[in-house]
This record gives structure tokens, sequence and C-alpha cells, in this order.
């Protein structure tokens, strides 16, 4: 054989050597990965199991935990009302006390004037004790008063009884007389009834009619029915004064025609004059 074929069956042999032991370690390098995978599998397993029990310890801690924040949260609402109670029964108690204060204020005021009302009334009382010792000490001056009254009442009576008597007495002239008023009276009133005159300084009010200065000529609205009778004299009154005199010259039974009496007075102030006063002279 040749040193070439030699040396290339060496290579081959170094070669296929170099290979074997290449395989060998890619083989043993494989097992040992091989198991190392086993062993990652077991504890990837081991792992899984564990992250399971985790999770249901987790699940159920997380259950327990929002049971225990369900009733923390039912704890804090009841503080809250409890506490919004506790505001109000302060807010409560804050208005008994002001409410207390303005009472024992009060009371102290209606002390200070029940103090001096106390003064005041102590002070009537003074003065009511001094008014009774006075009136204690008018009291034999009024006894005194009233027996005199007592006496005067005596008197008193014993001129009643004598003026009875006397009245007793006079009866019968009293009744006459009694019974002649009645009849004159009575009799002043007829003839204050049906007298048809007027007498001097009494009044009638008439009514004016057109007046005549030229003739001097006045309508009246009364007549003889009023009293009025010829030639008798009046003074024409109108508004507080006296503003002419006339004579009545006709008379009728429901109206009279009078005269105005020259030089006396203002007859002008009868044209705007419709009713006056007629005072008989």
């Amino acid at each position: 054989m040749s040193k070439l074929s030699i040396i290339l069956n060496a290579l081959v042999v170094v070669i296929s050597l170099v290979a074997f032991g290449l395989t060998q370690s890619a083989v043993s390098k494989h097992q040992e990965d091989l198991g190392e995978i086993e062993d990652l599998k077991k504890k990837i397993e081991e792992a899984e199991k564990n992250l399971e029990t985790q999770k249901s310890e987790s699940a159920s801690k997380f259950i327990r935990q929002e049971n225990r924040n369900q009733d923390i949260s039912e704890e804090i609402l009841e503080f809250k009302k409890s506490h919004e109670e506790v505001l109000v029964t302060l807010e409560n108690v804050k208005l008994q006390i002001g409410e207390i204060e303005e009472s024992i204020d009060e009371a102290q005021l209606a002390v200070t004037s029940s103090d001096n009302r106390k003064m005041q009334v102590v002070e009537e009382l003074i003065l009511k004790q001094t008014e009774v010792q006075n009136l204690r000490n008018e009291i034999p001056k009024i006894d005194q008063q009233i027996e005199n009254k007592k006496f005067e009442i005596r008197e008193f009576e014993e001129k009643s009884n004598e003026l009875v008597n006397r009245l007793s007495v006079y009866s019968t002239v009293t009744s006459i007389l009694r019974q002649h008023y009645i009849e004159t009276v009575s009799a002043i009133r007829s003839y204050a009834r049906v007298r048809p005159w007027l007498e001097p300084g009494e009044e009638l009010n008439v009514r004016l009619g057109p007046v005549d200065l030229k003739s001097g000529y006045i309508a009246l609205s009364e007549g003889g029915e009023a009293g009025l009778r010829e030639n008798m004299v009046f003074a024409v009154h109108a508004l507080g004064e006296e503003i002419s005199k006339i004579r009545i010259k006709r008379v009728y039974r429901t109206y009279a025609l009078a005269e105005l009496i020259p030089l006396v007075g203002n007859p002008l102030k009868l044209q705007t004059i419709s009713e006056v006063d007629l005072v008989a002279l």
C-alpha cells in the first residue's frame, strides 16, 4: 500500500474515532439534556401543583379577605352611622347646654329682679304699715265723726217726721194746687195752639216772593193761618243780621203782601235772599 492510502486510512480512522467520540459525547449530552428535561418536567409539574395549591389558597384567602372587607365595610358604615348619631346627639347636647345656660341666665335675672321686687315689696310693706298706722290713728276721729253723723241723722229723722206730719196736713191743699197747675198748663197750651196772632218778639220763617223796589212791595209765603195781620210790623233777619223792616198791607189765608219801610236797613239784599226770619215788633 502506498503511503497516501495509509495516511488517508489513518485520517479516516482518526476522523471516525473523532466522530465516534463526538457522537458519544453528543449522545451523553443528549441523555443528560433528557435527564435535565425530565427533571425540569418534574419541577414544572411540582411548580404547577404548587401553583394550583397557591391558587386555591389565594382564592380562599381572597374570598376570606372579601368577606373580611365586606365586614369591615359594614363596620365602617355602622361606625359612620353611629358617628352621625353621635354628632346629632352632640348638637342636641350643645343646644340643651345653650338652653340650660339661657335658663340659668334667666334664673339669675329672675333672682336679681326677685331681689329688687323683694326690696320693693319691703318698701311697699313699710308704706302700707305706715298707712295702716295712720288709719289706726284716724279711727278715733272717724268714730267721733260717726257719732256726730248719727246725731245729725237723729235730728234729720225728727225733722223728717215733723215734715211728714206737716205734709199730711197740707196734702189736701197740695192736691188742689196740683190740679189747678194742671188745668192752667193745659189752658196755656190750648191758648198757644189756637191763638191767631203773633206776639212781639216771636219769629216766623217765610220764603220771599219777587221784590219790587220801585213800589216797595214784597210777597210773603205765609198768611193769616200763620198769624199775620194787616199793619203788623216785622224786622227782617237773614244770615244773623237785620236787613230791613216791613209792614203787612194785605193778608190772605196762605200768603200776604208787605211793603218795605223806607230808609231802614238795606232792602237791596232782599233781592239775593230767598228765605228770611220775620221778628214781630
